[in-house]
């Protein structure tokens, strides 16, 4: 019992020290396990001229960055467009079956079942908000096909001086292709996160995550687990990345959530946590 109590006071005072999280909407009605992407439209803009691909990759990681969104949780974000030499979609990659949703800070809004619906012409919503999570209208540069394939003679940096901007007030093929303007001037990118893992935390589930939830987790590990035993991943198992999440997420209460890029590989056991429009308390990580 002392030994329990001197490692719950302990992981208290580190969680206390912890900085404040920032915020990612979570789609209603995931459970921990689900996954998805988000995409947002920037609210920094940029000219089209270059035709290196990581000069858009690293425009729209900085507008995640400053929005908290980035690399202080790890997030790795791509732009949506094609140069000469890459394809949006194999920039941007979509998961197979994997969601797609807006940023709508007033609650994310699916835009696409996955990797087929993104690219056939139609989505379910519009990619209409930025990184902050508020309407952004202006249009963005995409350079591609509505299949996300290069646009011949219309892509970013193309000695044409024109590339393809698609406009996100749009649902239908008009999204990646609305017209063909001077790549001089200043425009939006679209991007797209890596794939996001959701968790829970609250693990007696009385919408707050608190040291009876650390308690559930430590006479749990170890062991085959549910989220009632402190499985935070609902990966079937009680171990440390559950407490990694339960420490990001320690304090939240509904409407609070919490999220973590689970990458399409295995990459480490980076864990944060962030706000959102749920109603459970969720945190995730990279697989």
């Amino acid at each position: 019992d002392n030994l329990m109590r001197t490692t719950f006071i302990a992981v208290l005072i580190s969680v206390a020290a912890a900085p404040a999280a920032a915020q990612l909407p979570v789609p209603a009605g995931l459970q921990p396990g689900d996954t998805y992407q988000l995409v947002f439209n920037s609210s920094t803009f940029r000219n089209g001229l270059s035709s290196n691909i990581n000069a858009y990759n690293n425009h729209v990681q900085a507008a995640a960055d400053a929005a908290g969104i980035g690399d202080t949780l790890g997030i790795t974000w791509k732009a949506i467009l094609s140069t000469g030499a890459v394809d949006a979609r194999n920039n941007a990659v979509v998961g197979m079956n994997t969601p797609v949703y807006n940023m709508n800070a007033a609650g994310p809004e699916k835009i696409a079942d996955g990797f087929s619906d993104m690219w056939d012409g139609t989505l379910d919503w519009f990619p209409v908000y930025d990184e902050n999570g508020q309407e952004n209208t202006v249009d963005a540069w995409t350079g591609s096909t509505t299949a996300g394939l290069r646009a011949t003679g219309s892509t970013l940096g193309h000695v044409s001086g024109t590339a393809w901007c698609g406009r996100p007030g749009f649902r239908d093929n008009r999204w990646v292709q609305f017209f063909e303007p001077s790549t001089s001037i200043f425009l939006s990118v679209y991007a797209l996160s890596e794939i996001i893992t959701v968790t829970d935390a609250d693990f007696d589930q009385n919408d707050l995550v608190s040291g009876d939830d650390f308690l559930r987790w430590q006479r749990g590990v170890g062991a085959n687990g549910t989220l009632a035993t402190g499985d935070a991943n609902g990966d079937q198992a009680v171990d440390g990345d559950d407490l990694e999440i339960w420490e990001a997420a320690y304090g939240q209460g509904a409407p609070a959530a919490a999220v973590a890029p689970s990458g399409t590989e295995p990459s480490g056991g980076l864990v944060w946590s962030v706000g959102g429009g749920s109603t459970s308390r969720r945190t995730a990580y990279h697989a």
